[in-house]
């Protein structure tokens, strides 16, 4: 998903993108932010995904 229009939220990147780590795909984050456990994993219950 990417925003279009200009917004200010802390899990938008300027270019618009959506920054929620659990939707990242696995492995290292090349930003090094994130931990693994943070990021997306099968094992990722639906209520996980929500609360996140």
């Amino acid at each position: 998903m990417i925003f279009t229009c200009e917004m200010y939220h802390p899990n938008i990147y300027p270019d618009g993108r959506v920054c929620i780590s659990i939707l990242h795909p696995p492995g290292d984050d090349p930003m090094g932010y994130e931990t693994s456990a943070e990021r997306w994993s099968p094992v990722q219950s639906i209520e996980k995904i929500l609360l996140s």
